[in-house]
């Protein structure tokens, strides 16, 4: 690899194939010395004598003004290509040009740069393109590291995208990223479609939220929707054979609490054959001290009871109050014979007066 120069083109007289006599500056061009040459510099270097031509790298020298031809890596004289030194006829030109290998080295080794680079590529090619990354062994370098500090009150951004759609198709991706051709994480570029594949979930499971029209987002496991979200007054909707459910401590233990559904308009808490109890406040405090109605089923027996505990009041009334000339049913009425009343159970109407139903043996 050489060093290079700004447009500097030279004339000698030197004949053969040895060291060369630099000359005067080509019309036009600039001497190796005001390009900024240095002595004892490695260049690399084109001679152009007549058809023939020699590139190849040579050490300049400010004393005496001489250039060495040091490595030859083409020439091609009367016609025959190869990579020896054209034996020179003196009324040769030299000039300072990068090498192939002047621009692969630059990029294939590490570079620093202390301002913004803009990349401008031609329609209808990538940008950047990175290709033959591979570790083995235990080496774990990452295909691309950057480390940045925000010492800012400002709210900037560390990756930012922003694409002018005017053509795409509705398919098209703001990012792919892929295992092996397959998609793990996905964003469309419509917004319509967030796609997370596998590892968060477990085995093969896709997880996948996606804009649909009425339903905006849409919860996916192997690509059965599991539950939709929408603004559009459907609000938040489950499969029919999906439950809503509590667990203790983390979320992802069984659940010990379970709302269901167990036909249309019809909304059940069960969880197999445990015994169910659901609770309506007045007041709560803490777990010892409220005021609550209670309604629950076991034993064979279904209950509805007002319970208290604490700062709660002693006394809390169960109040069964229909509308208008609505009445309260209990049970089917089989007539009797004449009995005699043996006591009576006290309740309150629906003004709270006292009244008392007689008992009869």
């Amino acid at each position: 690899m050489g060093a290079l120069l700004n447009r500097a083109r030279m004339t000698t007289a030197t004949t053969g194939t040895g060291t060369i006599t630099l000359g005067s500056a080509v019309a036009g061009f600039a001497t190796f010395a005001e390009a900024g040459a240095a002595n004892a510099t490695v260049y690399s270097y084109c001679i152009e004598d007549g058809n023939d031509f020699e590139i190849g790298v040579g050490t300049y020298t400010s004393s005496g003004t001489t250039f060495s031809r040091d490595t030859v890596t083409l020439s091609k004289i009367s016609g025959t290509s190869g990579t020896s030194k054209i034996n020179l006829s003196g009324s040769a030109t030299i000039f300072v040009t990068a090498l192939v290998s002047d621009i692969g080295t630059a990029f294939l080794t590490a570079n620093t740069f202390t301002a913004t680079q803009t990349i401008t590529p031609a329609a209808n090619t990538n940008a950047l393109a990175v290709t033959g990354y591979s570790l083995t062994g235990s080496n774990a370098q990452s295909l691309i590291d950057l480390a940045g500090t925000w010492n800012t009150s400002g709210t900037p951004t560390a990756f930012k995208l922003n694409i002018t759609n005017t053509a795409a198709n509705a398919a098209a991706n703001l990012m792919d990223l892929q295992i092996g051709g397959v998609s793990q994480i996905r964003a469309r570029a419509d917004g319509s479609n967030f796609r997370m594949s596998g590892a968060r979930f477990g085995g093969n499971v896709a997880f996948e939220m996606d804009y649909n029209g009425g339903n905006p987002w849409n919860f996916s496991v192997g690509g059965t929707q599991i539950w939709s979200f929408s603004a559009d007054g459907n609000g938040l909707r489950l499969k029919s054979d999906q439950p809503f459910g509590w667990s203790a401590g983390v979320s992802n233990n069984s659940p010990d609490t379970i709302l269901l559904r167990d036909a249309a308009d019809t909304v059940a808490q069960r969880r197999g054959t445990n015994a169910q109890t659901f609770r309506v406040y007045e007041t709560y405090t803490d777990a010892s001290n409220y005021e609550r109605a209670s309604l629950s089923c076991a034993s064979n027996t279904a209950t509805l009871a007002a319970e208290t505990a604490g700062t709660g009041s002693d006394d809390m009334d169960v109040a069964l109050t229909p509308a208008g000339a609505g009445l309260v049913k209990f049970g089917t009425h089989s007539a009797i014979a004449a009995e005699t009343v043996t006591g009576y159970i006290t309740i309150k109407d629906a003004a709270g007066n006292s009244r008392k139903i007689a008992v009869v043996s």
